[in-house]
């Protein structure tokens, strides 16, 4: 699916105001074309937020179960993007709602699978798709 910048900005602050937990989601996918298994397989360890590189190495998919992968699909899967700034921004403020989370509910709360998981939950792969696109048909 193809969306110009404006429709993109659409989506983000539709998202914010009513989903926000897939704002960071949506921005990943809109801006760096990135599969479903690829943004819920991010991991803090693969942001260089020093060298502003962001390292494609690990999936989540779902079958019946959730599978998280520590490699990505194919060899060609694996890569590095470039961190632009508004990206950088958007990943820092996961980050810090994380730590608020984390600082609140303590060992309660934990990050298994990837940056955009919930416990072993990993956002439910395919109502992601559901609610960012179901509504634009």
């Amino acid at each position: 699916m193809f969306m110009t910048e404006e429709e993109i900005a659409d989506l983000l602050h539709f998202l914010s105001e009513h989903y926000p937990r897939l704002v960071g989601i949506a921005f990943m996918a809109a801006y760096y074309g990135l599969r479903r298994s690829e943004i819920l397989g991010l991991k803090w360890s693969a942001i260089d937020f020093q060298k502003d590189i962001l390292h494609i190495q690990h999936t989540v998919t779902s079958v019946k179960q959730i599978h998280a992968e520590d490699s990505a699909k194919t060899v060609a899967g694996k890569r590095d993007l470039v961190l632009f700034e508004t990206a950088r921004k958007c990943l820092l403020q996961i980050r810090q709602e994380q730590e608020v989370n984390k600082a609140f509910f303590k060992n309660a709360y934990k990050i298994r699978l990837g940056m955009f998981s919930r416990g072993k939950m990993a956002l439910y792969i395919d109502r992601i798709t559901y609610i960012i696109f179901s509504e634009r048909q």
